[in-house]
């Protein structure tokens, strides 16, 4: 067998030269990675939809002191405005629950358009209510700001859409169910990092004759930390 040559160049390379270019080859691989790194872990992605404070028309906490629920209403006319105080704290903590960075979300997908069919057996709110007495978060709106439609048309996966629905983004108007409130169970929290259930309440309020529940047909998996949120509802006094 025929040996091969040495190219000539590599006559010219010395020891010194391979290690002075492995140095610089890693230390440039390390910096790269670590200013992408830094990048994007400062920059925050926030999971499920952004929550307009002005469209709020009250939020319902249950605790240990209020198990049967305690409306607030984020615009309340009070002297010391501790509604407002109290409503802008729990969406401060609810926003800083459903942040994480875009660098821990390569590795863990966007759950941000997933609306996944209730399947949990909470189909109401007298359910919603019995399994989460005293550990909870209810959000309801003036007017809805997002909406739901049927992407795959087995009423097992949904989008979550912006209203109103522009005419020309090839959604089906009239398969879109308006979101008017956002269910929050806390029965569960823990100071990890974690998977967060929404209900949605999909039928208006304000058309649901006395003694009929509201229909709650889908969720929406989010991720974040809802440890402090729990800490800072459990405290809240009779208002």
């Amino acid at each position: 067998m025929k040996k091969l040559k040495k190219p000539e160049f590599m006559n010219n390379i010395t020891r010194k030269m391979v290690v002075t270019w492995a140095v610089l080859f890693v230390g440039l691989l390390v910096l790269g990675f670590g200013m992408a790194s830094i990048v994007l872990g400062v920059q925050h992605k926030v999971y499920g939809a952004p929550i307009n404070f002005g469209n709020i028309q009250m939020i319902e906490f249950k605790n240990q002191y209020h198990p049967s629920g305690d409306w607030i209403a984020p615009r309340h006319n009070q002297a010391n405005h501790l509604h407002t105080i109290i409503s802008r704290d729990i969406m401060t903590y609810l926003n800083r629950g459903r942040r994480t960075t875009r660098l821990s979300n390569l590795f863990r997908g966007n759950p941000e358009q997933q609306v996944l069919n209730n399947a949990t057996g909470a189909d109401n709110t007298f359910s919603f209510d019995s399994n989460y007495s005293g550990r909870a978060l209810i959000i309801r709106f003036n007017q809805p700001q997002h909406g739901v439609w049927d992407i795959g048309g087995n009423r097992r996966e949904f989008e979550l859409v912006d209203l109103p629905v522009a005419a020309d983004s090839n959604i089906p108007v009239h398969h879109v169910r308006n979101v008017y409130e956002i269910r929050i169970p806390m029965n569960r929290t823990t100071n990890s990092f974690q998977s967060q259930t929404w209900y949605l309440v999909t039928q208006n309020p304000m058309e649901v004759t006395a003694g009929s529940s509201l229909h709650i047909s889908h969720i929406i998996s989010t991720y974040g930390n809802y440890h402090r949120l729990w800490r800072f509802i459990n405290d809240l006094r009779p208002l």
